[in-house]
């Protein structure tokens, strides 16, 4: 008999300065868990999950703990200690839908698949390299995937689950003649009017040219690509609220050190010195995305825990991240170069954040008119009504 079972890290102390700097990879034999590069949790953590076990097969692993920081000064971490244990539960996806739900029928329609080296079959993958750890599903693919929903009058894209287990949707196209158009786009925009200061990678932003970094990014002012979804949701989505989650949107404006073309960035992320944001690092450099967000502050939210609490709606944008997982060349394509909601960095001069365009992720300048895809997440309950996720026979809610 096949089984499917999860691995568990639990009894977790880490106690570690920075928990950021402590890292994990896993690698399963015959198909098992994968896991490449994850910060180690400090709360109990489903690291790899559904992982399918044949009859009279064998699994082994290799965890790898590594410390980053090597070469600074180790002092803070003096007397720390990262201790753990961990266990093999069996797997119960059950547990993460309501029957009727359209959760239910997204998570029944493919067999759900750990992260693992081959990532190139389309299904359904989950990790829990996201915010608190926490379990999230996603769609990985092309354009036969059976993740397309009408809601509003719109297509929309079944991009993946969010850390409270809502539906994360991306505009696709409009509803034409009983199937997705997913060519279509709403209109463009700049990212923000302005490209002198770090502040305008910000989907909010506070003083340009500050002498600091917390005033530079507060939360103060709407850039102008928020204002346009805004009022986006306004005109569109606002009769159907009862029926959208709260969720965290994610402007990584963590800083980060590098070098890319011969030029050195800092972390300073105000006024105009040159800055290097994470995402960047991230993914142009170390090729390691990740579905988290690491400053509270960036997280956008209305109301939710641990969030900025700056959203008036729920709406915001893919990431950089997301795409770089999911990948450029997927159901995420379009013949439109769009923007991502991702700072990428500050160059002494101009600000620039992520837009996708002709299939790769490239850094482009903040005041420049690309379009735009707006981001939402339905809730966990919303029922299903009919469809089988097909671009001709997309999923019809109630």
């Amino acid at each position: 008999e096949i089984i499917f079972y999860d691995i568990l890290i639990d009894n977790i102390v880490n106690n570690f300065e920075n928990q950021d700097d402590v890292v994990y990879s896993l690698y399963g034999s015959n198909n098992g868990g994968y896991i490449k590069k994850n910060i180690f949790p400090n709360i109990k953590t489903y690291i790899a999950s559904n992982i399918k076990l044949k009859p009279h097969e064998k699994q082994t692993y290799t965890m790898n703990i590594t410390f980053l920081k090597t070469d600074k000064d180790q002092s803070n971490n003096l007397n720390k200690t990262i201790s753990s244990d961990i266990r093999i539960v069996e797997s119960n996806i059950k547990e993460y839908y309501k029957k009727g739900t359209l959760l239910e029928k997204v998570l029944t329609s493919y067999e759900v698949n750990s992260e693992s080296k081959n990532t190139n079959i389309n299904g359904i993958y989950y990790t829990n390299n996201s915010i608190d750890g926490k379990r999230i599903f996603y769609f990985k693919g092309d354009n036969t995937l059976n993740n397309n929903v009408v809601f509003s009058g719109y297509c929309f894209k079944i991009l993946r689950t969010d850390e409270n287990m809502g539906l994360r949707l991306v505009y696709s196209g409009n509803y034409e003649n009983g199937s997705c158009n997913f060519d279509k786009i709403l209109d463009v925009s700049n990212f923000n009017d302005n490209n002198n200061y770090n502040a305008y990678v910000g989907y909010m932003y506070g003083s340009a040219s500050s002498n600091n970094y917390n005033d530079e990014h507060k939360n103060v002012n709407s850039s102008k690509i928020k204002l346009f979804l805004d009022n986006w949701y306004i005109n569109n989505l606002s009769k159907y609220s009862n029926m959208i989650s709260d969720s965290y949107y994610c402007n990584n404006r963590k800083t980060s050190s590098f070098k890319y073309n011969s030029t050195l960035y800092g972390m300073n992320g105000y006024t105009n010195n040159n800055t290097g944001y994470m995402s960047f690092k991230n993914i142009s450099i170390d090729g390691s995305p990740t579905f988290n967000c690491y400053n509270v502050s960036d997280r956008f939210s209305i109301k939710l825990k641990n969030s900025n609490n700056a959203l008036n709606y729920p709406v915001g944008l893919l990431t950089a991240d997301e795409i770089s997982i999911i990948g450029t060349d997927s159901y995420l394509n379009t013949n439109n170069d769009y923007w991502t909601m991702t700072p990428a960095y500050y160059n002494g001069n101009y600000a620039y954040n992520y837009v996708v365009s002709n299939k790769a992720l490239v850094a482009r300048n903040v005041v420049e008119k690309y379009a735009v895809r707006p981001v939402i997440t339905l809730k966990s309950d919303v029922k299903y009504e009919s469809g089988d996720g097909s671009i001709k026979t997309p999923y019809i809610i109630k």
